[in-house]
């Protein structure tokens, strides 16, 4: 399968830095990364996925939210106590121009090769503690069982159209084509805009 790879230009300009890092890192003999440092299939994944160096598996779950959400997302920096947030895209859900509303989409990253119902439950409570619209967990592995469990929390209705509040996607099902489909996202364009724009985002109600 072909490595899933948004259209926008800000994606390349990202990973040109994270190229470098993982270069560096080849010089682990237990490194089993392609040079190029982006995944180009699922068993790259789950090694980029499982690195010892915390760093480096930041930069799965980075790789995972930009690819998934077309670049559209904003990465999220903080450390801890955050729960679990990853990314945040941002859906322009207003009637008109005058009136305009913005609302949260979450994405939470797992790499875990097994996870319980629970995990989607706390996703559901960052949800409402963070004035968000939906969420989106994005999962190394299939789990069948958080699929089952995401249905418990039915639908919600974003620009005209509805949508499940909390969607489950694999790793396999990004390579084989899937990716975020919400009308009126905003785009981020270049990561110093989005540095430059992030805190006011992220600080969206």
């Amino acid at each position: 399968p072909k490595t899933p790879k948004p259209q926008n230009p800000g994606y390349l300009n990202y990973f040109y830095n994270l190229n470098t890092e993982v270069v560096l890192d080849k010089n682990n003999p237990n490194s089993a990364l392609e040079i190029n440092g982006v995944p180009k299939d699922f068993e790259s994944a789950v090694a980029l996925a499982n690195k010892h160096d915390d760093r480096t598996r930041k930069e799965f779950e980075k790789w995972a939210v930009l690819s998934y959400s077309n670049n559209r997302a904003v990465i999220n920096e903080k450390k801890g106590g955050d729960g679990g947030i990853d990314g945040i895209a941002f859906v322009d859900d207003s009637v008109d121009k005058a009136n305009r509303v913005i609302k949260k989409v979450i994405f939470s990253v797992k790499s875990n090769q097994k996870l319980s119902p629970a995990v989607v439950r706390d996703l559901n409570g960052t949800i409402e503690r963070e004035n968000a619209v939906m969420g989106i967990l994005l999962t190394l592995y299939s789990m069948d069982n958080l699929v089952k469990e995401c249905k418990k929390y039915g639908e919600v209705k974003l620009a005209g159209n509805f949508y499940p509040k909390i969607e489950v996607v694999s790793i396999e099902e990004m390579f084989q084509g899937k990716y975020l489909k919400l009308p009126n996202t905003i785009e981020v364009l270049k990561k110093a805009e989005q540095k430059a724009e992030q805190k006011s985002l992220l600080e969206i109600e």
